[in-house]
């Protein structure tokens, strides 16, 4: 303890350093990146003087801090328990990467939700990163990856698995960006993915949707959200079909209370994904169309078709609803030969 008297008045303070240190810590730390993501926890700083004072770093490393993006008070993309390297740079650019455990809140519109892994990533210092930093703090190093595209700002969600509203699972990696309030705009998540899945199914084998699909999908603060989901269909409607085709197959959901009408977009690195978002108020439903299907060897089926699912006590008495009011249904003998009825409600 060092001691300094001044006339009358002393003053003393603590000075318990260990050999070779050179360390700010901060304890508590909470902050908001660029408007992209909020990190917490305790950190290590140190400086890297660099060739100008505009490259000067400032290392920023925790092994056991937060960072997540968040709209409202219960929805949240991020990563807890997490590994976090921060440089910020004498010009204000910054780079950031976080990786730990899945800190995941998507609000009441989803039944269920797990992934994999989530990554948080955020570059604009106008070069690719890709280093270990360390900072000593006391006798303990503490060293953190950032390997960040430039440009790169979002959260990536690896094997992502949820289902929305009871009515539809979604899977596969998505990108998440959040889109501050702007107006009467409320504050979003914005969710894109093109090589996911969305589907409804029904027990084991009878499944509705899209394989190696483009999905945008928006989640506000209130905890509503929309959803539209475009690709290759992915239909098995069962041993009762002797046959069945469709043109295309859409799913989509909105529960906002407003039409949605836009193109949604997330950029992750060098590639920025988009996908169309074109949703009417209160619409929940599959929507097949052009189906062609031959119901048990009997009669066959045509027309535009939207599909529901009702959940059943247990998975195999779970319902697909599938309704048309401009459908047909005939049976027919070689070319000629047909009685069914068009312009049909199904």
């Amino acid at each position: 303890t060092l001691t300094v008297a001044v006339g009358s008045v002393s003053t003393s303070a603590p000075l318990k350093v260990a050999n070779g240190v050179s360390t700010v810590t901060v304890t508590g730390l909470q902050a908001s990146i660029a408007g992209f993501a909020r990190i917490s926890g305790d950190f290590g700083l140190q400086l890297r003087p660099g060739a100008t004072s505009a490259l000067d770093e400032l290392h920023v490393v925790s092994n056991n801090a937060a960072a997540s993006l968040s709209v409202g008070t219960a929805v949240k993309a991020g990563v807890r328990d997490a590994t976090v390297a921060l440089v910020i740079r004498g010009d204000q650019k910054l780079a950031l990467q976080a990786t730990g455990a899945a800190d995941l809140s998507l609000g009441d519109g989803f039944a269920s939700v797990s992934v994999n892994a989530v990554g948080v990533a955020f570059n604009n210092t106008g070069e690719d990163m890709d280093r270990l930093l360390s900072v000593a703090v006391g006798q303990m190093v503490v060293a953190a990856p950032l390997k960040v595209l430039n440009g790169q700002s979002g959260v990536v969600l690896s094997g992502l698995k949820a289902t929305i509203g009871g009515f539809v699972t979604i899977a596969g990696d998505f990108g998440v960006q959040k889109t501050p309030a702007i107006g009467t705009a409320a504050e979003e998540l914005v969710v894109v993915a093109r090589n996911a899945s969305a589907r409804l199914t029904a027990g084991e084998v009878i499944r509705v949707g899209v394989s190696d699909a483009t999905l945008a999908l928006i989640i506000r603060g209130d905890q509503k959200l929309a959803l539209q989901a475009t690709g290759a269909a992915d239909l098995s409607l069962g041993n009762g079909f002797a046959e069945v085709s469709v043109t295309t197959v859409g799913v989509i959901f909105n529960t906002t209370g407003q039409d949605v009408a836009r193109t949604a977009a997330v950029r992750v690195g060098a590639i920025e994904v988009s996908a169309p978002l074109q949703v009417a108020a209160g619409q929940s439903a599959v929507i097949l169309s052009g189906l062609k299907a031959t119901v048990g060897g009997f009669v066959s089926i045509s027309g535009n078709f939207g599909v529901q699912k009702v959940t059943g006590s247990t998975p195999e008495k779970d319902e697909l609803i599938v309704v048309a009011n401009s459908a047909e249904a005939r049976v027919q003998a070689g070319v000629a030969l047909r009685a069914g009825v068009r312009d049909a409600r199904l």
